[in-house]
């Protein structure tokens, strides 16, 4: 009974910290990257917001921030001491990517102006900085992660009606072939692994 109340009080004061220092953190993300102490109250935080949220499409939308926030850690990494954290963040915003598609509403348009906006930049993004990473498994890390966003660029065409939906057709197209140029041209470079540059080749 002890033990249990015990876990309780820690629970609560887990839960207090992240309504009282979270709204800093976001105001000064630099801190609160995945190289800080406190980054778990942020994770804490981004679950209780989507226990919080009253339908899917609330959902929905808080996964395609969650995606933007990890990408913005992943750029806070760069040039740092931490540069091995990158690969937890990219995985996680596969994570986010994956469970926005299970639930996202694509007959929203306005949710797919935001799709559109964010896939672009993103595949511009991780292109950019790749050549200013200089720890080799966080180059890996967004070799991959260049090839799931490509990947999510095919799931968005198939929820969507190319005619209907040209302009985002069109984005997502550019997107999609913007990603494979970027693979096709580190499948001919000399810092991957041979098993890499085969499976590069084939994507």
């Amino acid at each position: 009974m002890k033990g249990h109340r015990l876990q309780v009080l820690v629970f609560s004061l887990i839960i207090l910290a992240c309504f009282l220092l979270l709204p800093v953190a976001y105001n000064l993300s630099p801190v609160f990257t995945p190289a800080s102490p406190l980054y778990f109250l942020k994770s804490v935080r981004e679950i209780l917001e989507l226990r919080s949220a009253d339908n899917l499409d609330i959902k929905a939308r808080l996964q395609l921030q969650f995606a933007n926030r990890r990408i913005r850690e992943m750029r806070s990494l760069i040039g740092t001491s931490h540069e091995d954290l990158i690969e937890p963040a990219l995985t996680r915003y596969a994570a986010h990517l994956q469970e926005f598609t299970n639930i996202a509403n694509f007959s929203d348009k306005g949710l797919k102006t935001k799709i559109a906006e964010i896939t672009t930049e993103h595949m511009k993004i991780l292109q950019v900085i790749y050549g200013t990473v200089s720890e080799q498994r966080a180059k890996r890390s967004i070799r991959v992660a260049v090839h799931k966003l490509s990947q999510w660029d095919n799931i968005l065409m198939n929820k969507i009606d190319p005619i209907y939906d040209s302009w985002f057709t069109e984005q997502i197209t550019l997107s999609k072939l913007s990603g494979c140029d970027f693979l096709s041209g580190e499948a001919s470079s000399s810092a991957i692994t041979e098993t890499e540059r085969w499976v590069l080749s084939q994507r």
